[in-house]
């Protein structure tokens, strides 16, 4: 059992390759093997240097302008998602000052009941002067007395 073990380990790093234990890839190489090109490559170094110099640079040109195309995607993302956040912050307001703007309402019904409720239980002079006050006219009363007892009108 133990001999199966040491035969299956991989040998040390740098040691020579034996039997399949050069399909265990580390790192760029093979153990001792130098990592396979591939035909684009070894399609590549029969040309002349002018044209893998080119080809070197019109594949680094795509490189830079894909990185570039990645990075306005990114940013047009990150302002399409500021976007839409502070839409939602502005619905939220809107309906926090719709909530707000309804309470007022409410709030306005009611004292004006409230207060319709005491105008009908006043006297009808005191309805005229309320009425008179609220439309900012100065009312003409007109006060008579009889027998100590003063009646507006």
């Amino acid at each position: 059992m133990m001999l199966a073990l040491i035969l299956l380990a991989p040998p040390a790093f740098g040691a020579e390759c034996v039997g399949e234990q050069c399909n265990i890839y580390r790192g760029t190489e093979y153990y001792g093997v130098p990592h396979p090109k591939s035909q684009r490559q070894l399609d590549e170094e029969k040309l002349p240097a002018k044209k893998r110099n080119a080809l070197k640079l019109m594949r680094e040109k795509s490189r830079l302008r894909q990185k570039e195309m990645d990075r306005q995607d990114d940013l047009n993302r990150a302002a399409e998602n500021t976007r839409q956040y502070n839409r939602a912050i502005e619905q939220e307001k809107a309906r926090q000052h719709g909530l707000q703007l309804q309470q007022l309402r409410l709030r306005a019904q009611r004292q004006k009941a409230i207060s319709d409720a005491r105008a009908r239980q006043r006297a009808p002079w005191q309805r005229v002067l309320r009425e008179n006050r609220r439309h900012n006219r100065h009312p003409t009363i007109i006060c008579s007395t009889v027998g100590g007892i003063t009646i507006c009108q």
